[in-house]
């Protein structure tokens, strides 16, 4: 081989080498570019506390600097609350993870003011069907729990009509997108039993029928058998209307 056509062979080498070094560093720069871009920017309060939410999601983790902020939570893990050590003006960086798998990756500007909202979007979504049980799932443990969560709640002290010879009392409206989660105190009725024990017979379906569009019921018991909390949730969804 000539030493013509061995330098020709060595300047596409070089040629080669450096278009792929340049492709790698594009690559690069485009994947440093797109981290970028999903990192989510919030002001934050310097006073009080700052929520942060992504319902119907709950936030199972949440790793950043302690030494820059103060951390509570719900017990169900519907939101988190930020209470920011840091001046202002200073970036909080935090990385919280969903129970879904999801993670966001949050830049927090400490501005002076009252603690705020943050309500994250979640981007990863579960099949709706799956969606809806969890949903209705935590609606009821809420309520069990007399936990307010995310949720729109109004107390209520409403005799609920029926034929069972029951005394049914609404204690509580929980909202949540189309579901409704009705609280019910249930006892014997005065004029259905001298004993003031509640029938052997009663059981979910009962309470079920008395709301349409109902999705789930639960029933937790008295170990007396003289009361007991009825928890029935309804959707809203295909035009459906509770009676309440």
């Amino acid at each position: 081989m000539s030493i013509r056509n061995t330098l020709v062979s060595f300047r596409i080498k070089v040629i080669i080498i450096l278009l792929l070094n340049f492709a790698l560093t594009s690559a690069s720069f485009a994947e440093d570019a797109k981290e970028e871009k999903i990192r989510e920017s919030y002001d934050i309060g310097k006073s009080g506390l700052n929520r942060i939410t992504m319902l119907p999601y709950k936030i199972v983790s949440v790793v950043g600097d302690n030494s820059q902020y103060k951390l509570q939570s719900d017990k169900d893990g519907s939101s988190i609350y930020i209470m920011p050590i840091a001046k202002s003006n200073q970036i909080i960086e935090l990385s919280i993870r969903s129970d879904i798998g999801e993670i966001k990756d949050l830049e927090l500007k400490v501005v002076s003011g009252r603690g705020r909202t943050i309500k994250l979007e979640a981007t990863k979504k579960l099949d709706l069907a799956l969606e809806q049980k969890r949903e209705i799932k935590q609606m009821i443990s809420s309520m069990q729990k007399k936990e307010r969560g995310g949720y729109r709640v109004r107390k209520l002290n409403r005799n609920i009509a029926n034929n069972y010879n029951l005394k049914i009392m609404q204690k509580a409206l929980y909202r949540y997108k189309d579901l409704r989660g009705a609280v019910l105190e249930v006892t014997p009725s005065r004029s259905s039993s001298k004993s003031m024990i509640l029938p052997s017979d009663v059981n979910e379906e009962m309470f079920a029928k008395l709301f349409s569009g109902t999705v789930a019921t639960h029933i937790n018991k008295d170990s007396s058998n003289k009361a007991l909390m009825v928890f029935v949730v309804t959707s809203i969804a295909d035009k459906h209307r509770d009676k309440r």
